[in-house]
């Protein structure tokens, strides 16, 4: 039997001045996320951007786990 578990991680970036250090540790944060699931063997599957009207862009990452079991 094959059991797939989907995990998402949400990540904020503003296109404000003045927001650059946060987008920084954003970022930086999101990259710890991405590598800590790597290694429980998750892999990445999709990333999306939205656009928001209040100059916000989401990062959506959608990761992906297949187990085998007997």
């Amino acid at each position: 039997m094959t059991t797939t578990t989907f995990h998402t991680i949400t990540t904020a970036v503003h296109a404000t001045e003045g927001r650059e250090q946060i987008n920084r540790e954003n970022l930086g944060y999101r990259q710890e996320d991405l590598a800590n699931l790597g290694r429980y063997g998750y892999i990445l599957v999709s990333t999306v951007t939205v656009p928001e009207p209040d100059g916000v862009t989401r990062l959506i990452d959608t990761l992906m786990l297949v187990e085998q079991s007997e």
